[in-house]
């Protein structure tokens, strides 16, 4: 499964369905599924905006049931997040534009509730020094994996593919909190739509 959310100020950089560019050697690469290749979208934008405040093509934040509450903010932070979900492990990318590499807090997935409560963290995207850098145009690239041994929260002893079962289903959300804004200051609803191999 490749995962993207991509930052509502920003269009796509490659067509749909091309690969992100790696952050981590082909040797450490999953394999890619053989039956099928979800692709799964959503926006990546401020916690602060409203979703009638875009008016490009790119993708809009859809407002994600149980998000966490928005950031009051002035931040105009947006990113692309990748992940493969394959074989039993997640490897992720996230290129965030408009904020700096020391601010940004590990990432993590959430789930959306249906009662439109805050939902509750269920993988977790940790960072460190050798899992970021800065790029030459000033975005920050952030990577890293998980496995079902890292779920928390009600998803925690449950299978790996219970991400790629609630993620088609529009029920996870992505949180990008940083030391200004540590309850989030990016966030994006995750919606899926599916892709032939």
């Amino acid at each position: 499964m490749r995962t993207f959310l991509q930052g509502s100020a920003r269009r796509l950089q490659r067509p749909l369905g091309s690969s992100p560019p790696p952050l981590h050697t082909l040797a450490e690469s999953p394999p890619m599924a053989a039956a099928a290749t979800w692709l799964v979208c959503a926006a990546l934008a401020l916690c602060a905006c409203s979703a009638h405040a875009h008016t490009h093509s790119a993708p809009r934040l859809a407002a994600a049931a149980g998000a966490a509450p928005d950031a009051t903010t002035t931040s105009k932070a947006t990113g692309v997040f990748f992940v493969d979900l394959d074989d039993g492990q997640g490897a992720w990318n996230l290129t965030l534009h408009g904020v700096k590499a020391a601010d940004v807090l590990a990432p993590s997935i959430h789930e959306a509730p249906a009662n439109g409560s805050v939902g509750p963290e269920v993988v977790p995207l940790p960072v460190n020094a050798t899992s970021t850098r800065t790029e030459p145009d000033g975005s920050v690239l952030l990577q890293g994996g998980f496995t079902a041994a890292d779920y928390t929260g009600p998803y925690k002893g449950r299978p790996f593919d219970i991400v790629h079962r609630d993620i088609h289903q529009g029920l996870m959300y992505v949180v990008v909190p940083t030391k200004a804004h540590p309850a989030g200051e990016i966030k994006g609803a995750i919606n899926s739509t599916m892709l032939s191999e």
